[in-house]
């Protein structure tokens, strides 16, 4: 599974942290699933996370990186890889995450070079201005 998005500079669609982060994607790759019972299971599932972040992006930014003294007022890219550990649990016949343990295994960032947009591309934007909402118009 892929997520992949763009927030608009002046979105007021989102959350308040995904308006403060200019583009992110989210890739779920390897699973794999330890049944430790009929009703409990241990599963691993790596992840990778690669955003474009401004200072505006404050705390989450803070999170990700380590910036000291200097806090650069330009965008920076970060890419995080890591893994879930999640302990599943089966209540009333459905798999439900119990516990979860965010595992960052690296990390990196960099200054992010100046956007290059192809515009005849069709943008992703967080919210009903994002080109999948065109699907949920039956008049499109």
């Amino acid at each position: 599974m892929v997520t992949s998005t763009a927030a608009a500079t002046n979105s007021s669609s989102g959350s308040a942290r995904h308006r403060t982060i200019a583009r992110s994607a989210h890739y779920l790759c390897n699973c794999t699933m330890d049944f430790q019972s009929d009703d409990r299971a241990v599963v691993e599932t790596y992840f990778i996370a690669r955003m474009r972040m401004g200072p505006e992006a404050g705390g989450h930014r803070a999170m990700l990186v380590d910036e000291g003294n200097d806090k650069a007022q330009s965008d920076l890219i970060v890419e995080v890889c890591g893994r879930y550990a999640d302990r599943f649990e089966r209540r009333d016949d459905e798999w439900r995450i119990a516990r979860r343990i965010t595992i960052f295994d690296f990390s990196e960032s960099r200054p992010a070079p100046p956007a290059q947009d192809n515009q005849t591309w069709a943008h992703g934007v967080r919210g009903p201005a994002d080109p999948l909402y065109r699907h949920y118009d039956p008049a499109s």
